[in-house]
């Protein structure tokens, strides 16, 4: 695969091929074909995309010590939004075995899902996620983006195609799929110092 990234999740995964190619990376319970830099951290995930260290000098992540990488992904990822930024994708398969996928906040590496009845893929690209035939367009969410212009949300226009939104995280466990909010801008905000009366009347006034 020359750029660009795909993810299978599913019991078959191990057995999958993409045009005929097999994974790059097999984790249990997912499948990893990448033409972006791939971090190996540890055992049981892998870093898609370009990782840095904040600090001065800001460096190029290549490897991950064991130690470092137990404490990655715990609390909700809090190990790695603090001590690193970057373009990326994580997958990261969890002591419970379920498989976590982390989008950083920055959203400069993309990623879109499709969940199916034998598990969900995901990759860089809808085009390998999207189903051919008349029913692949979702035209009434066609008619939202171009009514509501950059008012973009989870849906995109092609049928049971979605996108994992920066800073959230996509867990995959025992069949089912949901998501989690790992990052929010909110939480980097500082309240005004007013009430909100005040509020009010600076805004009219």
């Amino acid at each position: 695969m020359v750029g660009g990234y795909h993810i299978d999740l599913g019991p078959n995964s191990a057995s999958l091929s993409l045009h005929g190619v097999p994974p790059d990376i097999l984790l249990p319970g997912a499948a990893i074909w990448s033409g972006e830099p791939l971090i190996r951290v540890g055992p049981r995930t892998i870093i898609i995309g370009r990782l840095f260290r904040r600090g001065t000098p800001s460096t190029s992540v290549l490897t991950i010590g064991q130690a470092e990488a137990d404490r990655l992904m715990d609390d909700r990822g809090r190990g790695l939004l603090g001590g690193y930024w970057g373009g990326y994708v994580v997958v990261h398969v969890g002591p419970d075995d379920a498989v976590r996928i982390f989008r950083d906040p920055s959203g400069l590496l993309p990623c879109y899902f499709r969940i199916g009845a034998e598990g969900v893929a995901l990759g860089g690209t809808i085009l390998n996620l999207a189903a051919p035939g008349p029913d692949a367009v979702d035209f009434p969410e066609l008619a939202c983006i171009l009514a509501g212009g950059d008012l973009r949300g989870r849906k995109t226009c092609l049928a049971g195609v979605e996108e994992l939104i920066a800073g959230e995280c996509l867990v995959f466990d025992r069949g089912r799929a949901t998501t989690e909010p790992w990052w929010s801008p909110w939480d980097h905000v500082g309240g005004s110092g007013i009430g909100s009366e005040d509020a009010v009347v600076s805004l009219v006034t």
